[in-house]
C-alpha cells in the first residue's frame, strides 16, 4: 500500500490549493451564485444618494449632480435594487437549506434533494464577498460609530455629548436622529472606534467603511467556532451552518450594516468554546477550568456591548451542570457562577476605567429606543397612549411609552431570573437563547441585529421544531422591517411595500422545505 501525502510533500495540494477546491464546486451551484447575485444587487442598492452621506465618494457617479442623485427615479431604482437582492438572497438561503440530519449529525456540506454536496463555508464567503466593500447598509449606525471615535479624539467624552456637539463632516453623516444623542455603547467600542478614525487619517467617510473591520472579526470568530462548538456538543453542524452563518440577518446586518453587535457575539462565542476546551495536554490539571478564561473574553465582549454579560451565567454550568437542589450541589455551583460573574464583571470594569470613560454609558442606555421599532414596549405604549389621547387628550399621555418600557423591562428581568433557576440547570445554552431573546424583546428597541444574539446560537440549544419554524419566520419578519425602513428612507415606501409582499409570497412557498426538526443535543457538560 502507497504511502498517503504527508503535510510538506510535494504531492500533496497547498493550502490555497485546497480552498480554491470548495469554492469551484460552490460558485457551480445555481443556488450559490443566486445568493450571490442577490448581495450584489444589494450593495448596488446602497449606492443610492438619498442613503449615502455627501462625503461619500460614490457622489462622483452621479457627477455630483444632486438635483439628479437625489432625485425619485434614481432613490425608487437603487430602492428595488435592493428589494430585488433581499428576495433572491433569502431565496438562496432556503434552497440551501440542509438535508435531514438523521443520517450524519457532522456534515458541513449542503445540499437538498437533489442538489450536490458543497462546503457551507465557501457559500458563505462568495455571498459576504459584494457586502464588505459596500457603503454599510440598512444602517447609519457606522457613522455614528465614526463620529463618536472623532468625538473621543477630540477629548470630548460621546457618553455626555452626540456627535452634533463638534460640527463637521464627521458629524454631518450621522442621522439627525441621533446627532445630538450620547452614546450607549461599551468604553471599547468606543476606543476601537477612535483607533480606526485615526487610522484612516480622519477621513469621514472611509472611517465609517472601516468600522466593518471589527464586525468582520467578530463575524470570523463565529464561523470559525460555532461549527467547533456544534460538532463537541453532538448537534447538527449543517444546521448550524445554514440557520446561524448563512442566515441573511447575519450576513446583511453583521457585515453590511457593520454594526458593533459582530465583535460582541463573536466574543462570546470564543468565551463559550473557552468552556469547552479541554486545553493543551501538556497542563492536565486546567481541564475542566477554562471557563475561566473564557469569563474574562466575556467581561471584554461586555466592554462592546453590555448584554455579553449574560454569557458568564452559563459558562461554569456548561462543565457542570447544577444538577440537584441538595445544598453540596447547590453551594458549589453557586460559587463558581459567583466566580465567572466577578471575573466577568472585573474585567469588564478594567477596561472601562482603562479607557477613562468608565461607566458614562448608565446614562445613555435609552438612547436606542428613540427611533421607533418593533419593541414591544414601544409598540404597546404607543398604543396605550393612543387610546388614552382618544379618551382624554392631554400632554401627561406622554409618559405612557417610558412607564410601559419599564414596566416591560422588569417582566423581563423576571423572566430572566426564572429561566437561570430552571432551564440554565440542565440546559445552559438553551438559557443563554432563551435569555439573548428576552434581553431583545423586553429592551426599549428592537433590532434585527439584536435579534441575531439569539438566533446566531440557537443551533446549540434544545428547542423543536415549532420553535425553529416560528425563528426562521421571525427572522425573515425584522428583515422585512429593515428593508422596509430602506425603503422610507428612500421615499419609496410603495416599492418596499411591494417587495415585502413578494417577500411573504416567497417564505410562504418555501415554508413546506424548511422542515425543522429536534436534534439530539448533549444537555450536561462537554461529551468524552
Amino acid at each position: 500500500m502507497s504511502e498517503q501525502p504527508r503535510r510538506g510533500d510535494a504531492g500533496a495540494p497547498g493550502r490555497p490549493a485546497r480552498l480554491l477546491a470548495r469554492f469551484a464546486p460552490a460558485w457551480r451551484l445555481r443556488e450559490v451564485r443566486r445568493g450571490f447575485a442577490g448581495s450584489l444587487l444589494i450593495a448596488l442598492g446602497a449606492l443610492t444618494p438619498s442613503y449615502l452621506p455627501r462625503s461619500s465618494p460614490f457622489w462622483k457617479l452621479y457627477g455630483n449632480n444632486q438635483s439628479l442623485a437625489t432625485s425619485l427615479p434614481v432613490a425608487m431604482a437603487g430602492t428595488a435594487l435592493t428589494m430585488a437582492g433581499l428576495l433572491l438572497l433569502v431565496d438562496a438561503w432556503f434552497r440551501l437549506r440542509p438535508p435531514d440530519p438523521a443520517g450524519s449529525h457532522q456534515s458541513t456540506r449542503t445540499g437538498g434533494p437533489g442538489m450536490p454536496a458543497v462546503h457551507y463555508g465557501a457559500v458563505f464567503v462568495i455571498w459576504a464577498a459584494p457586502l464588505l466593500v459596500a457603503p454599510p447598509i440598512f444602517s447609519h449606525d457606522a457613522y455614528a460609530y465614526a463620529a463618536q471615535g472623532w468625538l473621543l479624539h477630540n477629548r470630548i467624552n460621546p457618553y455626555d455629548v452626540g456627535p452634533g456637539y463638534l460640527p463637521g463632516a464627521f458629524a454631518d453623516q450621522v442621522d439627525w436622529l441621533w446627532r445630538m444623542t450620547p452614546s450607549p455603547y461599551g468604553p471599547l467600542s468606543l476606543t476601537i472606534n477612535q483607533i480606526l478614525v485615526v487610522a484612516c487619517g480622519f477621513r469621514p467617510y472611509l472611517a465609517a467603511w472601516a468600522m466593518r473591520l471589527p464586525a468582520l472579526l467578530g463575524v470570523v470568530l463565529i464561523v470559525a467556532l460555532m461549527p467547533r462548538i456544534a460538532r463537541r456538543m453532538g448537534a447538527d453542524v449543517g444546521f448550524t451552518w445554514w440557520f446561524a452563518l448563512l442566515n441573511p440577518v447575519l450576513i446583511i446586518s453583521f457585515l453590511g450594516g457593520a454594526h458593533n453587535d459582530a465583535l460582541m457575539v463573536g466574543l462570546v462565542v470564543l468565551g463559550l468554546w473557552c468552556a469547552f476546551w479541554p486545553g493543551p495536554a501538556r497542563w492536565p490539571r486546567l481541564s475542566g477550568w477554562w471557563w475561566l478564561a473564557g469569563a474574562v473574553v466575556i467581561g471584554v465582549a461586555a466592554s462592546i456591548k453590555q448584554p455579553a454579560l449574560l454569557a458568564a451565567y452559563v459558562l461554569p454550568l456548561i462543565v457542570r451542570p447544577w444538577a440537584t437542589w441538595q445544598r453540596r450541589d447547590v453551594l458549589i455551583t453557586a460559587g463558581r457562577v459567583a466566580a465567572s460573574l466577578v471575573v466577568a464583571v472585573g474585567t469588564f470594569l478594567g477596561v472601562s476605567f482603562a479607557t477613562g470613560l468608565d461607566l458614562g454609558w448608565l446614562g445613555s442606555v435609552v438612547v436606542p429606543g428613540r427611533a421607533m421599532s418593533l419593541a414591544p414596549s414601544r409598540l404597546l405604549g404607543a398604543g396605550l397612549q393612543w387610546v388614552a389621547d382618544r379618551l382624554a387628550p392631554g400632554p401627561s399621555h406622554a409618559a405612557v411609552v417610558g412607564v410601559t418600557e419599564t414596566v416591560v423591562a422588569v417582566i423581563g428581568v423576571l423572566i430572566i431570573g426564572v429561566l437561570a433557576l430552571t432551564v440554565a440547570r440542565r440546559k445552559p445554552l438553551t438559557f443563554l437563547v432563551w435569555g439573548y431573546l428576552v434581553t431583545a424583546l423586553a429592551g426599549p428597541a428592537l433590532r434585527s441585529w439584536y435579534v441575531q444574539w439569539c438566533v446566531t446560537l440557537a443551533p446549540l440549544a434544545d428547542i423543536g421544531r415549532r420553535t425553529i419554524r416560528i425563528a426562521v419566520w421571525g427572522t425573515l419578519v425584522m428583515l422585512g422591517f429593515d428593508a422596509v425602513s430602506v425603503a422610507w428612507t428612500n421615499s419609496a415606501v410603495s416599492v418596499g411595500v411591494a417587495a415585502m409582499v413578494a417577500f411573504a409570497w416567497l417564505a410562504w412557498t418555501h415554508d413546506p422545505w424548511v422542515r425543522p426538526h429536534r436534534f439530539h443535543r448533549a444537555s450536561t457538560g462537554v461529551p468524552a
